[in-house]
This record gives C-alpha cells, sequence and structure tokens, in this order.
C-alpha cells in the first residue's frame, strides 16, 4: 500500500510538474505573441508615419510649385499690363503728332491764304490808285 501511495504520490506530482510546464510554456507562447504583435504594430505606425511624411513632403512640393507657377503668372500679367500701357502710350503719342502736322498744316494753309488774299487786295487797291 505505502508503494501504490507513493507511485500514486509520485504521479500526481509529475502530473502537476508537467502542467505548470505547459502552463510556463503557454505564457512564453503568449508573451512572445504580444511582443510580435506590439512590433508589428510600432513597424505599422512607423509606416504610416513615413507615409505621412512622404505625403507632407510631396505637397510641400506642390504648394511651391503652385506657388511658382502663381510668381510666374503674376510677371507675366505685369509685363502685359506694361506692354499694353506702352502700346497705348506710343499710340497717344502718334495721334498727338497727327493732330500737331494736321495744325501746323491747317495754319500754313491759312497763312497762305491770307497772304494770298493780302496781295489780291493791295494789287486791287493799287490799280484803283493808278486807275
Amino acid at each position: 500500500a505505502s508503494i501504490t501511495t507513493e507511485a500514486a504520490t509520485t504521479a500526481e506530482a509529475t502530473t502537476a510538474a508537467e502542467a505548470a510546464t505547459t502552463a510556463e510554456a503557454a505564457t512564453t507562447t503568449t508573451e512572445a505573441a504580444a511582443t510580435t504583435t506590439i512590433a508589428e504594430a510600432m513597424t505599422t505606425t512607423e509606416a504610416a508615419t513615413t507615409t505621412d511624411e512622404a505625403t507632407t513632403t510631396t505637397e510641400a512640393a506642390a504648394t511651391t510649385t503652385d506657388e511658382a507657377t502663381a510668381s510666374t503668372e503674376t510677371a507675366t500679367t505685369k509685363d502685359e499690363a506694361r506692354a499694353t500701357t506702352e502700346a497705348a502710350t506710343t499710340a497717344e503719342a502718334a495721334t498727338t503728332a497727327e493732330v500737331a502736322t494736321t495744325a501746323e498744316a491747317t495754319t500754313t494753309t491759312e497763312a497762305a491764304a491770307t497772304a494770298e488774299a493780302s496781295i489780291t487786295t493791295e494789287a486791287a487797291t493799287t490799280a484803283e490808285a493808278t486807275t
């Protein structure tokens, strides 16, 4: 009976030890899985951060390109406005010159007509006096 009791006790102790070992192994496996999950989550977070940074860089580059385009368009608009102003100024100068030339021609014609009338009047007066 003593041997049977010892055998039963030994069997129970062995079973308990095996259960403890199995429990420890399960705990280790669970911890390893948790560590892996955390590491994967961190990697995913880091990848997302890298993607966000790349997006931010792309957006910044696009903004810079847009600003450069806007500056170029503004410069082009200023150049066009300047060209339009210069063309208008040139047109005004040409018009002013034409008006001045026309006025001079009119004055010259009027002066010639007045001179002719004066000569004609003098000639008539002289003819009358002679007569």
